[in-house]
């Protein structure tokens, strides 16, 4: 197949007598490396989500393994500052209501 030239080179003529396919496979090749990096991106992007969404599920689930959770543990209300970027802080470390 690859007759001992570059790999993207096949012989000036393929089986059934046609001419070379190889600016084809060329494209297909250049193609091919584009929709990988692409794959990769879209990859790193999709674990990202996944990481997120099991931490908020991890931070979920403390809350109610330990009973105490309200829905206004949710809301900042003036005497509670409530550190929402903090992901170890839970309910029951927040600031006195």
């Amino acid at each position: 197949m690859w007759n001992g030239r570059g790999s993207n080179v096949r012989a000036t003529r393929d089986r059934d007598g046609r001419r070379s396919r190889q600016q084809a496979k060329i494209t297909a090749k250049r193609e091919d490396r584009g929709n990988r990096q692409r794959s990769r991106r879209w990859d790193c992007k999709r674990r990202e989500r996944e990481r997120e969404a099991s931490w908020a599920a991890v931070r979920w689930r403390s809350r109610l393994l330990v009973g105490d959770w309200d829905p206004r543990a949710e809301i900042a209300t003036p005497g509670r500052r409530i550190d929402l970027n903090a992901r170890e802080t839970s309910t029951w470390q927040r600031s006195p209501r």
